[in-house]
């Protein structure tokens, strides 16, 4: 078993958790995962699993990527929009050119 491998099966074969701790996580074919916040902070750090990766807990909404959970830490906070290429604070009447 490869070391990928076998680091995802120890995420995959958590026990028991405590209930404001627990975490989900789901794979691509929609499997659930229960875990603990620190297992799920060194999955995703080690790159067990994609900041891609869709979370929840108790008392979340809806399911949203790992990369979205300030706390899991993968930089936090909303996702970046993208840059704008038409709206970028240009005084009226100033035009950007390439050269």
């Amino acid at each position: 078993m490869s070391e990928v491998a076998a680091a995802r099966e120890r995420v995959v074969s958590s026990g028991a958790l405590a209930g404001s701790d627990e975490w989900r996580w789901t794979d691509d074919q929609g499997v659930q995962r229960v875990v603990s916040a620190d297992e799920l902070r060194s999955a995703l750090a080690s790159s067990v699993l994609a900041p891609s990766t869709l979370v929840w807990r108790d008392g979340m909404e809806s399911w949203v990527p790992a990369s979205s959970v300030p706390e899991l830490g993968l930089g936090g906070g909303e996702p970046l929009a993208e840059p704008s290429t038409t709206d970028i604070g240009l005084p009226a009447g100033c035009a950007m050119t390439r050269r």
